[in-house]
């Protein structure tokens, strides 16, 4: 996928230097830098990192005002945290789920409907019906108004930045969006909630790009993190890394010294400044159109040898079972039963 050719004179002078003295002419200057409107659920603070488990997978995450923060802008549900493997099947014992998801991400929305609600006090409340006519238009997805009977829904209210859970989550889940979110912003926490996570974390990233840790401010390090670090294997949707995604972030993202942190692998320049918030880019339509099919079907075929993230938990399909990898028993044998997790 993608291979990159050097001359040897070249390699070698490339090796030569390191990511704090190559195209210093890409600096830029610290205003600018608080410009570039990544995302985050908390603007300009940072809290203590955690390690836990979350469906399956062990993560790093931030803790801000009691909020489980996950990639600066994704917010965890905090009861499907825990400490280690065995405290998340313990808690399958009692645990009620309708997650039914595999793939990218878990927790889809059904029959491509996404429920939702604007809190009154909301100000500017038109960035948000903007975001989501956007989405009606360039994808599969429909979107509705929740009813008094409608149990998940998305629920757009104040915040202090821009943030969004991470797939459908059951119940109410909140989108916050604080004066600075702009349309463009809206758009990207949407794709957060329908199951997007950030297009320079996709696991094949490496072939296109290249991140400069050096760089990088103390504690934000984990927001680049591709989804393999942190436990998730799935299918991505697109070949590649799309630089023009909704969902990328710029070349200057968490920057400290108005040095690039992520370029281009195939001559180390920055590839924008700031992060593309006019809309949906051609690939993320595509993606999220494979996701989201306009053709439902209720029939699952599983590949053996292939991963799959089901009811919470990333597990191995091989030839009509279930396979697990746990730290601390190495593969064992699960079962499904009643939407709930076992050792067999």
């Amino acid at each position: 996928m993608k291979k990159v050719f050097f001359l040897a004179g070249l390699l070698a002078i490339m090796m030569s230097c390191n990511e704090d003295d190559t195209f210093e002419e890409n600096k830029v200057e610290e205003e600018a830098l608080n410009s570039t409107h990544t995302e985050l659920a908390f603007p300009n603070r940072l809290g203590p990192l955690k390690k836990g488990f979350f469906e399956g997978m062990e993560i790093t995450y931030e803790i801000i005002d009691g909020e489980y923060v996950l990639g600066g802008d994704v917010i965890l549900p905090k009861e499907l945290v825990y400490d280690s493997e065995d405290d998340f099947f313990k808690s399958q014992i009692n645990r009620k789920t309708n997650m039914k998801s595999v793939g990218l991400t878990t927790n889809r929305w059904p029959e491509n409907t996404v429920y939702y609600k604007i809190d009154e006090d909301l100000p500017e409340s038109s960035r948000v019906t903007e975001a989501i006519d956007h989405w009606k238009e360039k994808t599969n997805l429909v979107f509705k108004e929740k009813q008094t009977s409608t149990k998940n829904y998305i629920y757009f209210t104040k915040g202090s930045g821009c943030s969004s859970a991470l797939g459908m989550r059951g119940g109410m889940q909140t989108i916050k969006l604080g004066s600075s979110c702009t349309t463009g912003n809206v758009i990207h926490e949407i794709g957060h909630a329908v199951g997007l996570l950030h297009e320079q974390s996709k696991v094949d990233r490496d072939d296109d790009i290249a991140i400069w840790k050096n760089n990088i401010k103390e504690g934000y390090e984990h927001n680049f993190e591709t989804y393999d670090e942190r436990g998730y294997e799935g299918e991505d949707y697109t070949e590649g890394v799309d630089f023009g995604s909704i969902m990328m972030y710029s070349s200057y993202a968490f920057s400290k010294n108005g040095r690039p942190t992520i370029v281009k692998k195939k001559d180390g320049k920055y590839y924008s400044f700031k992060t593309q918030r006019n809309g949906l880019s051609e690939k993320d339509i595509e993606g999220i159109n494979k996701m989201y099919p306009g053709e439902q079907s209720n029939t699952v075929t599983y590949v053996t040898g292939q991963y799959y993230t089901i009811n919470g938990l990333k597990v191995k399909y091989w030839a009509g079972k279930w396979l697990y990898w746990s730290k601390t028993r190495g593969w064992v044998y699960l079962v499904l039963k009643d939407g709930k997790w076992y050792y067999a």
